[in-house]
C-alpha cells in the first residue's frame, strides 16, 4: 500500500477527534522541521551529561516505647483463636514495606541507592529522562526488594524551545503550586505547549501607580528597592526633606527597569491517561475506547524576582460501556448486567508564593470535583464483579436506593505557610486542611468529601514538621504515605551552627475531620475474613444499617515532636539525622482494637466492635540517618 493510501485510509477510518490530532501532529513536525532549518551550526550541536546524580545510604529505626501497643498489650490475644497474635507486637507503620507487626516492639533496617538524570540535545532540543535504581535493603535480607525503582519514578521527556512556543512530550512530574495535591511523585506522560511572555513586576508597577503608597517596597522587596532609588529620579518636585527616604515615581515607569517579569501560559492533554472506572480491562489494552474522551490542561504562573502566583485545572470526561467488559463467563450476561457510566472530573490548583530573603509566605488552594452517571442495564439489574452475584436495582440502603444513582465527590483543601529568616535561624509555621468522608448510621454516605489518590500525596509538604505521623503512619488512612482527612498545625526552628551545619526542631499536631470511620477501623488482618496475609494490619469501614459501628467519637490524632541536624561534609555530600516522638491521640484508642477484648476478631455491638476506650497508647520514637552525595 502506497503511503498515499495509507493516509487516505487512516483519515477517513478515524473518528473526527483522531483525524484532528493527526493533523496537528503533521503540522507541529512540519514547523520542528522549519525551525530546525534556520538554527546556526551551533545550536544544532548535540551534547550529552548525566545531570545531577545522587547516591545515598540510610538507616531507620521505630519503635514503641512500651508494651501498650495500638492493638493492646504485648503477649496478650483474646480472640476465638486464644494466643494465635499474642506473638504479633509492634505495628510500625503504614508504608508497604513496613506495614505489618514486629515480633518485637522495634524495627530497623538500612539502605542504599541511587538517581540518575542523563540528558541529551542541544539549546533548543532536549532529551531527559530520571532512572532510579532503587535502595537496596540490607536489614535481615540483604539483597534488593526492587531492584529498579517503581514506574512512576522513572522519566522521560522531550523539550523543543520554537520561536513562538515550548513543547514537552513525555513522562514528568506535573508538579503544580507547593506540593498540596500536585505532587512529584504525580508523573505521568502528557504533551504542553507554553509560552513566556515579559510583563512588569506586579508590586513595583502598583508603586508607579501610585496604588501603594512610597516606600512600601523597602518592606517587600529591600533590594529591588535599592536599584529602585537609584533608577528613579525625582523630577517633579522640588527637593523636601523625605525625598531621601521616598523618591517620587515617573509617571512613565512601569516597573520594567527594575526587575520584568515573567507570566507563563499553558495548554495541553494527557493522552494515554486511562481510567478503570471500576470495568475490568479490555480485551485489548490498547483499545482507544477504553482511554479517557477528554483530558485538558491549562494553566497561567506569574513569577517575579520574590512572588509567584499561579492557577490552573484539568477537564477530563470519560464514557465507558460494556463492550469493554473482557470475559467468557458467560459474556452476554456480565455485558448485560453492566451498565454505562459517564465520568466528569475537574481538578485544579490555585496558589501564591512570597520570599523577600527575609520574610515569606505561601497559600495554596486545591479542588477535585467528579461526577459519575449510570445508564441502566437492560433488567435493571447489576453484576456483582466480586461475586458474580445479580444485585437488584434498589440496594435497599436508606429506604431504598438506586445502584445507578449519579456519584458526586467533592474536595477543597489549603495549605498556609508563612515564616520569617533573622540572621543564622529561621521560623516558620504551617496550616493544612484536608477534608475527609463522613458517614451515618455506620456506612459511608453517599455524597461525601473525597479523600485523596496516593498520587495526591502531600508528604513532602508537611515531612520537615511530622516523620513518622505524616508518611509512616499516614494517619491512621489507609494509604502508602500521606495523611489526610484531617487538619494539621506544625512550627519549626532552624539555626545555623556553622556554615556547615544546621540544626533544627519541629512541633507537628493533627486532628481528623470527618467522624468517616468506624470502631474498630484498624485491626490485624483476620486469617479467612480478611484480605490480606497474616501479621498485617487490616483497614476497613465495617458495617450496615442492620449492624452499624458507631463512628469514632474523638478525632485527636496526637502530636509529634521532631529534632535533627544537616551536616555538609563536603561539596555535594551531607549528613541528615532525624528523632521524633510521637504520642498517639485518643482517635487510634478507638479506631484500632484491643486485642484483649474477648472475641476481637468477630466485632459487634456486644464487645463494642473490639474496642476498649479506656486503654492508652504509648508514644512511638523513630530515628533516621541519612547520607547523601550529589554529583
Amino acid at each position: 500500500m502506497s503511503l498515499r493510501r495509507w493516509f487516505a485510509v487512516v483519515w477517513v477510518s478515524a473518528a473526527p477527534s483522531r483525524a484532528l490530532a493527526l493533523g496537528l501532529w503533521f503540522g507541529l513536525w512540519v514547523w520542528v522541521y522549519v525551525c530546525v532549518g534556520v538554527r546556526s551550526a551551533d545550536a544544532m550541536t548535540l551534547s550529552f551529561e548525566i545531570g545531577q546524580a545522587k547516591s545515598q545510604w540510610g538507616y531507620l529505626q521505630y519503635g514503641q516505647q512500651g508494651r501498650n501497643g495500638f492493638f493492646g498489650p504485648y503477649d496478650l490475644d483474646n480472640s476465638v483463636t486464644a494466643s494465635l497474635y499474642a506473638t504479633l507486637n509492634s505495628w510500625v507503620g503504614n508504608r508497604p514495606d513496613v506495614n505489618s507487626f514486629a515480633s518485637g516492639s522495634n524495627v530497623t533496617n538500612s539502605q542504599v541507592g541511587l538517581t540518575v538524570d542523563p540528558g541529551l540535545g542541544n539549546e533548543w532540543l532536549r532529551v531527559k529522562g530520571r532512572y532510579n535504581i532503587n535502595l537496596y535493603e540490607s536489614s535481615t535480607a540483604p539483597g534488593a526488594f526492587n531492584p529498579m525503582s517503581i514506574t512512576s519514578l522513572n522519566m522521560w521527556s522531550v523539550e523543543a524551545d520554537l520561536p513562538i512556543f515550548r513543547i514537552i512530550f513525555g513522562k514528568r512530574p506535573f508538579q503544580q503550586g507547593l506540593g498540596l495535591e500536585f505532587t512529584d511523585i504525580r508523573t505521568q506522560e502528557y504533551l504542553l505547549f507554553e509560552r513566556d511572555l515579559v510583563v512588569p513586576d506586579i508590586l513595583t508597577s502598583l508603586v508607579a501607580r501610585g496604588i501603594l503608597p512610597r516606600g512600601v517596597l523597602s518592606w517587600f522587596n529591600p533590594s529591588a528597592w535599592g536599584r529602585y532609588r537609584t533608577e528613579v529620579a525625582d523630577e517633579e518636585d522640588e527637593p523636601g526633606p523625605d525625598d531621601e527616604a521616598f523618591p517620587r515615581v515617573k509617571g512613565s515607569f512601569a516597573g520594567s527597569a527594575l526587575a520584568p517579569a515573567t507570566l507563563r501560559i499553558g495548554f495541553g492533554t494527557v493522552p494515554w491517561q486511562r481510567i478503570n472506572a471500576n470495568l475490568t480491562t479490555p480485551y485489548n489494552a490498547q483499545d482507544v475506547s477504553a482511554g479517557l474522551e477528554q483530558n485538558w490542561i491549562a494553566y497561567l504562573l506569574y513569577q517575579s524576582i520574590d512572588m509567584t502566583v499561579g492557577i490552573g485545572t484539568t477537564r477530563t470526561t470519560l464514557h465507558a460501556g460494556p463492550e469493554l467488559v473482557a470475559s467468557n463467563f458467560p459474556p452476554f450476561l456480565i455485558r448485560w448486567h453492566t451498565p454505562t457510566q459517564e465520568l466528569y472530573l475537574t481538578e485544579g490548583w490555585a496558589f501564591f508564593a512570597y520570599n523577600n530573603g527575609r520574610f515569606f509566605g505561601s497559600a495554596e488552594l486545591d479542588w477535585f470535583n467528579q461526577i459519575l452517571r449510570f445508564q441502566r442495564t437492560f433488567d435493571g439489574q447489576v453484576w456483582d464483579p466480586v461475586t458474580g452475584a445479580l444485585l437488584p436495582e434498589f440496594d435497599g440502603l436508606g429506604g431504598g436506593v438506586s445502584r445507578f444513582r449519579p456519584r458526586y465527590i467533592e474536595s477543597w483543601r489549603f495549605l498556609a505557610e508563612a515564616g520569617v529568616s533573622f540572621g543564622p535561624s529561621a521560623l516558620k509555621g504551617l496550616f493544612g486542611y484536608m477534608p475527609g468522608q463522613d458517614r451515618r448510621h455506620g456506612i459511608l454516605l453517599d455524597r461525601q468529601p473525597f479523600v485523596q489518590f496516593d498520587v495526591q500525596s502531600p508528604t513532602g509538604v508537611f515531612d520537615p514538621y511530622s516523620m513518622q505521623l505524616n508518611y509512616l503512619f499516614g494517619g491512621g488512612v489507609n494509604a502508602p504515605a500521606h495523611i489526610s482527612a484531617a487538619t494539621v498545625w506544625g512550627a519549626k526552628a532552624d539555626y545555623m551552627l556553622a556554615a556547615n551545619l544546621l540544626v533544627f526542631g519541629s512541633f507537628f499536631k493533627a486532628v481528623r475531620n470527618a467522624h468517616g470511620y468506624g470502631l474498630g477501623y484498624i485491626r490485624p488482618t483476620v486469617q479467612g475474613v480478611d484480605s490480606g496475609g497474616f501479621g498485617t494490619v487490616n483497614y476497613s469501614i465495617r458495617g450496615t444499617f442492620a449492624n452499624s459501628s458507631p463512628s469514632i467519637p474523638d478525632n485527636d490524632l496526637g502530636w509529634e515532636v521532631t529534632t535533627g541536624l544537616t551536616w555538609q561534609l563536603a561539596e555535594g555530600c551531607f549528613v541528615d539525622t532525624r528523632w521524633s516522638y510521637w504520642q498517639p491521640g485518643k482517635w487510634f484508642t478507638y479506631a484500632c482494637i484491643d486485642r484483649s477484648v474477648p472475641n476481637w476478631t468477630n466485632p459487634s455491638a456486644a464487645n463494642n466492635w473490639g474496642v476498649n476506650s479506656e486503654r492508652t497508647i504509648d508514644p512511638v520514637y523513630g530515628i533516621e540517618i541519612r547520607v547523601a552525595a550529589t554529583y
